[in-house]
């Protein structure tokens, strides 16, 4: 045991027993002790440092303080040390650590120990910090000192320090290239306790284990994909991970699935999730599909291959040529596989649900035709031919009474397909209407649509088969509404007449056939009218197969052997036509359709743009002639209340300019009332009580009943009016209407304040108790002297006559305006309070057409604004539609790639 390791393990008192083995250390010690003072003392610092080991080995720690506190010379450093163990385990653990801090030593393993004894103080101290940076310290200096790395992994896994953790891992690996510490790197990315540091912080680790363990190197580099994925630092992880791998020589094909399909996957995530813009992909899509068509197993290389192709063809920028001319290589050996169609459909889906979030459609004609390509179980017939070539006649006879009559829907293609239950629908791009029988559809929009009918027909499900039947042509022939249609046949069946055969136009029309699907298997149906001639079918086969020798022929007409007509369609659409050459061929279709997808959502894409600046000018028509219909509103409410208002009151300063001029005849005429035979003494309070009769008489009888009179015909004029007021605001409402083509508003007045009216003035002017007037009972001047004159003089009879001439001729020259405007002002007091709530009444008359008028351009504003930032947000990020498209247009091109490769290899 070499020396420094004996200083460690306290057991340099073994140095001292050679020869004295049996003997105890402590007696060994003790006669060498003995013997260097008699020598002259040499050696003594290094017996008492031994016997101090001793002394510790029997857990006599004062013992062997004393001696180690005494202990100089070479190991005076290392005494210090096992003092301070001494106390530590006499439990002093400050006095320890004064003192492991106080050694000074150059020499590694007593500083490495001095720090290990700190490290367990301090944990045991509670102190975890100051632990952490002693043990980082102690492997910072010296990184290979036996059991620091394993004293401090366990210390930082079991404090959650996986930052510290982390580093210790990746140096650990980096230093020692070891398996264990790889493993133990990965199980901390797998927890996603690493997430914390930059993905570049690995590249040294991953070159290392790259060199040395290229299993454990994929194992590390999916764990980190995968704990990067979704996080702001995964761009920062692809561009350095694959310019580290861009870097490295001889990387290996096919031993990291786990990493080859996490390529496939960013690759696929990249390019349709509609999330990343073109100018965030552009930097490390080329390395990605580099990268990824290196390592990538050469049996399932195809994707790799074309989806570099495919990103290649439209942004070269960043793949080399050799990475081109590697992928066109592989994909000339490729072979088709069923998973290119089921990618389509995938594809076909993501764009789907990615155009209804850009508030687009696909449109339901298109997916059924997606649909209908998907439907392996069943195979697709086409039947076409120019107008008269008895196609119809054919078809009734295969499908009997369920086939329409000539020219009920001429226009439309028409798709047959077995069901137990019969219905028919027409799937437009628009919907799909569903009716119970064909006519149901009468009146259907269908433009650009299929009918389709299910039918219980026995010979469509034994043979596995639909029929799609084409308009006949005529004219320009094919329609481009009908191209679609010929995509979706697996055969064509092309309806000839026997006694004409393969006419120019009929030979045009297959031309145009064969340009649209050139690889399309074409049959013939050889019909006939009238009287059958067989030399006619005969001669007529002869002309078709010398064109189309590939071709079946099949007589059908004028009264064919219907089961022999079914064999002959079974033999040509089923046993002539591969599966494997179906499957290929709807891949081919399903691209198409997919690209035709693409230019579909283009169009709606500039539609919509247009449609979104024609809603911008018609909101703001609109909320200009709503602008200008309230303030009309304003101005006729205005106009209209001051209007009703004065005319009221000019019926109401009638009746009180009459009243004022009545009364006071009225209370002249009193002046009958006094004779001279009266009481003069109390005249004057009769008097008063007669003409209070008299007013409440006449204002009963005469004045109210002319007021009911006059206010009935205001409130007659005012309903006729208001009526007025409310034809102006439906023809307003009709012409909001009409111009947005829908029931959108309507202006309706509140027309209960005519019955409220009506019921106030009936209760007002029905009929009124006048409270008593003091006409006679006030003491002006006149009436002083005539009360007192009565009081005197009304006692002797011969003073009568004289009171009687002075009491008439006062009652008859009286003024009585005073009394009059009282009067008035008493009598007209409801009404003058009726008048002052005229103006509230028609503001709620008004009420509703302004809240109308004021909520719809609330709302055209709102509308507005969203149509304006739509517009603005188009005109200001186009990459938000565009870069999607192109992304999905790539996806597109790397099938087509994969069905080009595939379709010379299949």
């Amino acid at each position: 045991m070499n020396l420094e390791r004996m200083l460690i393990e306290k057991t340099y008192y073994e140095s001292f027993m050679e020869g004295s083995v049996e003997k105890h250390p402590a007696l060994v010690l003790a006669e060498a002790y003995l013997d260097a003072r008699r020598k002259g003392g040499k050696g003594l610092p290094e017996i008492r440092f031994a016997q101090g080991e001793v002394y510790f080995a029997f857990r006599d720690y004062e013992a062997a303080i004393q001696k180690w506190e005494g202990s100089d010379g070479s190991l005076g450093q290392w005494a210090v040390k096992n003092t301070a163990d001494a106390y530590y385990e006499l439990g002093d653990l400050a006095k320890a650590e004064d003192l492991y801090k106080s050694v000074e030593s150059m020499n590694a393993s007593l500083k490495a120990e001095v720090a290990l004894q700190l490290f367990s103080l301090y944990i045991e101290k509670g102190r975890e910090d100051a632990a952490s940076e002693t043990i980082k310290g102690l492997i910072s200096e010296n990184p290979g000192y036996p059991d620091a790395a394993g004293l401090a992994r366990s210390f930082f896994e079991g404090r959650s320090d996986w930052d510290s953790a982390t580093e210790l891992a990746a140096n650990e690996i980096v230093r020692t290239k070891s398996a264990e510490w790889a493993d133990i790197l990965i199980s901390y990315v797998e927890r996603e306790a690493t997430v914390s540091y930059p993905p570049v912080y690995f590249n040294k680790v991953l070159t290392v284990l790259y060199e040395t363990d290229e299993n454990r190197f994929g194992q590390l580099a999916a764990a980190l994909w995968k704990t990067y994925r979704g996080r702001e630092t995964y761009f920062d992880w692809i561009k350095e991970f694959n310019l580290l791998l861009g870097g490295l020589d001889g990387v290996p094909a096919g031993i990291w699935p786990e990493l080859s399909l996490l390529y496939k996957e960013s690759y696929l995530d990249f390019t349709t999730s509609g999330n990343y813009p073109i100018q965030s992909l552009a930097p490390i899509m080329p390395s990605l599909l580099s990268n990824w068509l290196a390592i990538e197993d050469r049996r399932a290389i195809g994707l790799a291959a074309s989806a570099l192709l495919a990103w290649g063809g439209r942004y070269p920028a960043g793949i080399s040529r050799e990475s081109v001319e590697i992928a066109e290589a592989t994909l000339a050996h490729s072979k088709r596989t069923e998973n290119d169609f089921a990618e389509g459909l995938a594809l076909i889906s993501e764009i789907s649900s990615w155009a209804e979030g850009q508030g687009m459609h696909i449109g339901p004609r298109l997916e059924w035709i997606a649909g209908e390509l998907a439907n392996f179980r069943t195979r697709h017939i086409v039947t076409a031919g120019l107008k008269g070539s008895g196609k119809a006649h054919v078809l009734s006879q295969i499908l009997g009474e369920s086939y329409p009559e000539a020219g009920t829907i001429a226009s439309s293609a028409l798709a047959f397909q077995y069901c137990d239950e019969a219905a028919v629908s027409i799937v437009t791009d628009t919907g799909v209407l569903e009716a119970e029988e064909l006519g149901g559809l009468d009146g259907a929009e269908n433009k650009n649509g299929i009918c389709t009918f299910l039918l219980p027909v026995p010979f469509l499900k034994d043979a596995g088969l639909s029929i799609i039947d084409l308009p006949e042509f005529e004219g320009d022939f094919l329609s481009a509404e009908n191209l679609d249609y010929i995509d979706l046949a697996d055969s064509l069946f092309f309806a000839v007449d026997a006694s004409d055969p393969l006419t120019e136009d009929q030979r045009q029309a297959l031309g145009q056939i064969r340009e649209q699907a050139p690889g399309l298997p074409i049959h013939f149906m050889l019909t006939q009218s009238g009287e059958p001639d067989p030399h006619a079918f005969e001669q007529a086969s002869l002309v078709i197969k010398g064109s189309f020798p590939n071709s079946e022929v099949i007589k059908a007409g004028p009264v064919p052997d219907r089961e022999r007509l079914f064999e002959s369609i079974v033999k040509a659409a089923v046993i002539g036509t591969p599966e494997r050459s179906i499957l290929g061929s709807r891949t081919d279709k399903l691209l198409l359709l997919i690209r035709k997808t693409l230019d579909h959502l283009l169009v709606q894409r500039a539609e919509q743009e247009k449609g979104i600046q024609e809603t911008i000018e018609s909101k703001e028509q609109m909320a200009a002639k709503l602008t200008g219909a309230i303030h009309q509103l304003e101005d006729i409410e205005s106009e209209r209340i001051e209007k009703v208002r004065k005319s009221y009151r000019k019926r109401l300063d009638e009746a009180k300019a009459e009243t004022l001029a009545d009364i006071p005849e009225l209370l002249r005429g009193t002046a009958d009332f006094i004779k001279e035979d009266s009481d003069f003494r109390t005249v004057h309070l009769s008097l008063n009580d007669e003409m209070n009769r008299r007013l409440n008489a006449y204002l009963n009888e005469t004045a109210l009943p002319k007021l009911r009179v006059s206010l009935g015909e205001w409130l007659e004029e005012t309903g006729a009016e208001l009526s007025k007021i409310q034809e102006f605001l439906d023809e307003m409402a009709e012409s909001f209407n009409t111009l947005y083509g829908r029931e959108w508003i309507r202006l309706d007045c509140d027309f209960r304040v005519l019955d409220d009216w009506q019921r106030d003035i009936g209760r007002m002017a029905n009929s009124y108790q006048l409270d008593k007037v003091n006409v006679l009972l006030r003491r002006t001047p006149s009436q002083i002297f005539l009360k007192g004159a009565g009081k005197l003089l009304g006692a002797l009879p011969q003073n009568n006559a004289m009171l009687y001439n002075r009491y008439k001729s006062f009652v008859e020259n009286e003024d009585y305006l005073d009394t009059a405007r009282l009067v008035n002002e008493r009598f007209l007091m409801q009404f003058d309070l009726f008048e002052k709530a005229i103006s509230r009444d028609l503001a709620l008359f008004f009420l509703n057409p302004h809240q109308v008028l004021l909520g719809t351009l609330a709302a055209t504003q709102e509308d507005l604004a969203d149509c304006r930032q739509k517009a603005a947000d188009m005109k200001k990020n186009p990459a938000r539609f565009h870069d999607p498209m192109a992304l999905f247009g790539i996806r597109l091109r790397q099938l087509e790639w994969l069905e080009m490769a595939g379709s010379g290899n299949g």
